[in-house]
């Protein structure tokens, strides 16, 4: 936008003038080449017949990159033979039938660029000719949607693991907008050079597919690594709201907002391990926490022992101390969050703050299961402190 309905017209007055040349025809065969069918976009009404091959469709699947055998030459014309295995975890990987293809562009950038210096790293060449805007458009799109069945597909494809999908086509690019659905997208990656054909994909309409390099999984991670920033403006409003809730002892709402985050961003299959709850909560809160100029600590000695999480409104003498525990089961998840009040009672994580005058320190055990979360505060520690 704005200019896709315009150049649409463009291309449809080139189509009618090169392919339809009634009643003296002086064009013998037009090649149409593209990522996607050419009908898509309907620019091409007005030219009848077109036979369409896709990426598996023989004899022509050799011919969309670098075979390798081709790649094998190449590497030896350049002197880099001994670069073989490097490369083909960067640039190979993609399927097309039976042939295993290395991106050309890429290819060919690493060979010009390793063949200037003594020694060279592979780096991304093809992924970075373009924006790749629709992979965050898609993402942002699902976490603004609340789709975390969405999120967590597109998680475990980025993390290089084989999924299934069913190939389904789209009618034009702006459908995309309005149409997030997960299967689309992906077959849009597959057309695109972001997915390929897993190995062990024989159907023709419901199919597995893996990202095909090193390249194309270092474009994923670098997508994903920038959602979760400032840069994402739904997700870091949520984190401010939540340290907002955290200082003002909201633990209910607080509650709530974290297992929506939960279920937006945590794969599930990272979710056996204590230390992962700790660096989601450390990411949520720790530049949320210093944006509203508040100090932020995480694993610092006080009282008897070392607390998760604190942060600590030094001006407003407030504090708001964190103690996280996980558990296996949900229905284990509320007395995980008590076992974590017990230790900041027990290791006195408030003296610190209780020394220093505080009006208010809050302590709150926070327990995990899975992609839930749940809160039992223990309220103003000074004010308990005074009644003892």
């Amino acid at each position: 936008e704005p200019y896709y309905n315009k150049i649409l017209e463009i291309i449809r007055k080139i189509s009618v003038t090169t392919f339809k040349q009634n009643p003296d025809p002086w064009l013998y065969k037009g090649i149409v080449s593209g990522c996607l069918r050419v009908a898509h976009q309907s620019v091409f009404t007005d030219a009848n017949n077109f036979t369409t091959f896709g990426m598996n469709a023989e004899p022509y699947t050799g011919f969309f990159g670098f075979t390798e055998e081709e790649t094998h030459k190449l590497l030896a014309d350049c002197g880099l033979s001994e670069k073989e295995n490097e490369v083909k975890e960067w640039y190979d990987g993609y399927r097309f039938g039976d042939k295993h293809i290395y991106c050309p562009w890429s290819l060919i950038s690493y060979c010009y660029a390793a063949t200037q210096k003594d020694i060279y790293a592979p780096q991304p060449f093809w992924v970075n000719t373009s924006g790749n805007d629709i992979v965050s458009m898609f993402a942002k799109n699902s976490i603004e949607a609340h789709d975390s069945g969405n999120v967590d597909r597109l998680q475990r494809f980025s993390d290089r693991n084989v999924i299934e999908i069913s190939l389904k086509e789209f009618t034009t690019y702006p459908d995309l907008n309005n149409n997030m659905d997960f299967d689309i997208f992906m077959t849009l990656m597959l057309h695109t050079g972001y997915a390929t054909y897993a190995e062990e994909t024989y159907s023709t309409d419901r199919v597995k597919i893996r990202i095909p390099n090193n390249e194309v999984a270092l474009c994923f991670k670098n997508k994903f690594e920038n959602l979760y920033t400032k840069n994402n403006h739904h997700w870091f409003n949520q984190t401010l709201s939540l340290v907002d809730l955290l200082m003002e002892n909201k633990t209910e709402e607080a509650q709530m907002l974290i297992s929506t985050m939960l279920k937006e961003f945590l794969s599930i299959r990272n979710s056996g391990d204590e230390l992962y709850y700790h660096g989601f909560m450390t990411g949520i809160l720790g530049i949320a926490a210093s944006t509203k100029g508040l100090e932020y600590y995480e694993e610092i000695e006080t009282g008897t022992g070392f607390s998760d999480i604190i942060i600590d409104n030094f001006d407003s003498e407030i504090a708001c101390i964190l103690e996280l525990k996980k558990t296996e089961k949900l229905e284990y998840c509320y007395d995980a969050a008590q076992e974590a009040t017990k230790q900041i009672i027990q290791k006195d994580y408030a003296s610190k703050f209780i020394s220093k005058g505080y009006k208010k320190i809050y302590g709150i055990g926070l327990g995990f299961a899975k992609k839930s979360c749940r809160i039992v505060s223990l309220g103003n520690l000074v004010e308990a402190r005074t009644n003892q």
